[in-house]
């Protein structure tokens, strides 16, 4: 019979291995230039599908459980706010840094907390505080670049806001997932909104290439084919099974918080494999952030405020809830 203390250290396992492999997202889509988003979104999510029907076909319950998720308007809903997500993380890695970038998807918790604000729902002193903090930090990170008139600054400020966009389209997934599943919980079933994310997703790449024949030609020299693999098997299928695995071991708020570190992941690896160095002010914007985040679960309430799981709550549960 495996301990506490033995299950927890798998748990934080997994967790390292989740926050690794997600952090590494920037960095593949980095190395795919002049591919459309949308192109490599479909890719990703056509691998991603491919990885995942497997786990789901040797899950009885869950395969006879698909057809009748289909007839449900819900989750159609929610699949297609998690292919937002995706197509604009995509687009902000395109343009903004690598680390910036994956610091902003983090901030999901904040437009979750305004959400609620804007609906007029409680929320405690200690959530105001923490995203107060947070929102601190990434003005501290934009601040220096809206005084600056040049090409770079303005694409970069781009990638920046779709980082945000992104983050705001993973907060509107996470909210309505949660609506959603008190009314009908098979809908917002974690896996199957996944699977049928991720099959939608991949229809964008026929619609890609249409608009953009020459890429798909392209995806035929080797070494795309396996940027390609790897994003949709190391940066997305992987981490979607380690992290569910990870959060079936560990406390919430252990297994949240660690992904507060893909940014860290981010930003070391673009600074050394894409050559890309942090501004100065993305240390203590960055910093500013993830203390804001922290102290936002810490001090207030862990049914109110959602995870800034990097690639959306569904992807986490690729295995079963």
């Amino acid at each position: 019979m495996h301990t506490r203390a033995h299950i927890e250290k798998d748990g934080l396992l997994f967790a390292g291995i989740t926050v690794l492999t997600w952090g590494l997202t920037g960095i593949f889509v980095r190395l795919l230039p002049g591919f459309p988003a949308l192109f490599i979104t479909g890719f990703r999510l056509l691998i991603a599908l491919a990885a995942a029907l497997p786990f789901v076909a040797l899950n009885t319950q869950k395969r006879t459980a698909i057809f009748s998720m289909l007839r449900r308007p819900a989750a159609w809903m929610l699949a297609s706010a998690l292919v937002a997500y995706y197509v604009l993380a995509v687009s902000a890695y395109q343009f903004g840094p690598v680390g910036e970038v994956a610091l902003f998807l983090g901030t999901s918790p904040v437009f979750v907390l305004a959400g609620r604000a804007i609906r007029g729902r409680k929320v405690l002193r200690g959530e105001k505080i923490g995203a107060l903090i947070a929102l601190c930090g990434v003005v501290l990170v934009l601040l220096p670049k809206l005084s600056i008139a040049s090409g770079i600054s303005r694409q970069r400020l781009l990638g920046d806001a779709l980082a945000l966009l992104s983050a705001a389209a993973s907060a509107v997934y996470a909210s309505t997932s949660r609506s959603v599943r008190q009314r009908d919980p098979q809908a917002a079933d974690a896996t199957l909104t996944a699977l049928l994310g991720f099959a939608i997703g991949s229809a964008l790449l026929v619609v890609s290439s249409v608009l953009s024949p020459t890429s798909v030609a392209s995806v035929a020299e080797t070494r795309v084919a396996l940027i390609f693999i790897a994003l949709g098997v190391v940066s997305t299928a992987i981490p979607s099974i380690t992290y569910a695995v990870a959060s079936q071991k560990l406390p919430p708020i252990i297994s949240t918080t660690s992904q507060l570190m893909i940014p860290v992941v981010a930003t070391i690896a673009a600074a050394f494999l894409l050559r890309e160095m942090p501004s100065f002010w993305l240390l203590p914007g960055g910093a500013l952030v993830l203390f804001g985040i922290i102290y936002m679960f810490r001090h207030g309430s862990q049914a109110a405020v959602v995870p800034p799981k990097s690639e959306t709550d569904a992807v986490a549960c690729v295995t079963g809830d």
